[in-house]
């Protein structure tokens, strides 16, 4: 008879768990109102910052979504932070167009102006 009572009060906390598996990942999610813009052009602007955050780098396109007016930033925390400064680099160097989404949530501190956080970057040409 105990084992029939171990049982009934297994299953509400079996039940608690697997509710709580599977609404853990929604309270996590990013904000609703995040959303990663893109723009093509060319790299008209190159700004570093060598004293300021973690060595910032941001960048203006000849052409950018509402939400970035003032360009956008690959953050020196991202784990492709090189490689992406690499591609802006090369784009401006050649006079390439690329490709940019920018997180508009994400807005770099370092401005007035609205520089959404780098999420991806192609080259188009």
């Amino acid at each position: 008879m105990s084992r029939n009572k171990m049982d009934v009060r297994g299953k509400p906390r079996i039940r608690k768990l697997i509710a709580l598996l599977l609404f853990a990942p929604l309270l996590s999610a990013p904000p609703a109102s995040a959303t990663v813009v893109g723009s093509s052009g060319t790299v008209i602007q190159i700004i570093s910052y060598p004293e300021f955050g973690a060595g910032d780098f941001v960048f203006r396109l000849s052409s950018y979504p509402p939400g970035c007016g003032g360009g956008f930033w690959p953050s020196p925390s991202q784990a492709g932070f090189k490689t992406t400064v690499a591609v802006i680099l090369q784009a401006r160097a050649r006079g390439q167009s690329i490709t940019v989404g920018g997180n508009d949530a994400a807005i770099w501190t370092g401005s007035n102006s609205p520089f959404c956080k780098v999420e991806w970057v192609v080259e188009v040409d």
